[in-house]
Formats: structure tokens, sequence, C-alpha cells
């Protein structure tokens, strides 16, 4: 006769019950150290080119608030020329220079320039008029581009024979 004392039974399947946690105490340090490490390195990455940018982008704005004085400054020398020789008719050469740039393809102050410098012998051969030798002097600058287009235009043939 058969006497049972008790049962026993084996685990076919082993069982992943507390792994998790087995895992994450294997895992968690090193996955922080290296978290902390890369996040060290890309804020001191970013930290270095954020500065670089800024250094960069002072300095461009450095040279354009400084051109813009220059430009600012050759202007006021500009526009003084033109109220000191035309006087009364300061306005008029004002007003072909504000169009220059379709008249003649030139800035404000690269016209004003232009004609401050001829200026004094125009109103010399003009008798002190300044009127007339406001109305000269645009036309001179008019048939002078007109002049550098036509020569350009003569000149562009060649140019493709050149390169």
């Amino acid at each position: 006769m058969a006497t049972e004392l008790g049962q026993a039974y084996i685990q076919i399947m082993p069982s992943a019950k507390g792994i998790s946690g087995a895992i994450s105490k294997q895992i968690d340090p090193e996955a922080t150290s290296a978290g902390t490490s890369a996040g060290s390195k890309l804020g001191s990455a970013l930290k270095v080119g954020l500065l670089a940018a800024a250094a960069t982008a002072g300095v461009a704005m450095g040279k354009i608030i400084s051109s813009s004085i220059s430009e600012g400054a050759d202007l006021q020398q500009s526009l003084g020329g033109i109220e000191t020789l035309f006087k009364g008719s300061a306005d008029k050469v004002k007003k072909y220079a504000d169009e220059a740039y379709k008249t003649s393809g030139l800035s404000a102050n690269d016209y004003m320039t232009n004609v401050t410098s001829f200026s004094a012998s125009l109103l010399q051969s003009m008798g002190g008029d300044t009127e007339k030798a406001a109305d000269k002097a645009n036309m001179a600058m008019v048939d002078m581009s007109d002049k550098m287009l036509v020569r350009l235009k003569r000149i562009e043939p060649y140019l493709g024979c050149v390169a």
C-alpha cells in the first residue's frame, strides 16, 4: 500500500518575478552616471558653441554699427557740402540725389559726393546761379552714368569670349 507523505512541484518555466528590481539595481547607478556625464559634456559643448556664436554675432554687430556710423558721417559731410555750395537750391540737389538710384544708378550719398567734387567750378561757370548749377550737375551725373552703361554694353559681348 502506498502512503502519500507530501507533494512536490517542479517549475519547468522560470519566472521573471522580481527581475525588474534586480535589473534596476544593476542599471540605475550606471545609467545615472552615464546620463550625468553625457549631460555635462553636452552642456559644455552647447556653452562653448553659444559663446562662439555670441562672439561672432557681437563682431558682426560691431561692424554693422561701425559701418552705419561711418555711412552716417559720410552722408552728413555730403549734405553739408551741398548746403554750403548750393545754398537756396540745396533742396533741389537733395531731391535729385534721392532719385539718383533711378536716374544714374548711384546712392544719394555717392551722387552728392560726386556733385560736390565738381560743383565749385560749375557754379563759377554759371555765374553763381545755384539753380542752374543744380540742373546742370544733375544732367552731368545722368549723362555720365548713361555713358558708363553704354560703355559696359559695348564691352559685354567681349566678356563672353574671355570667360
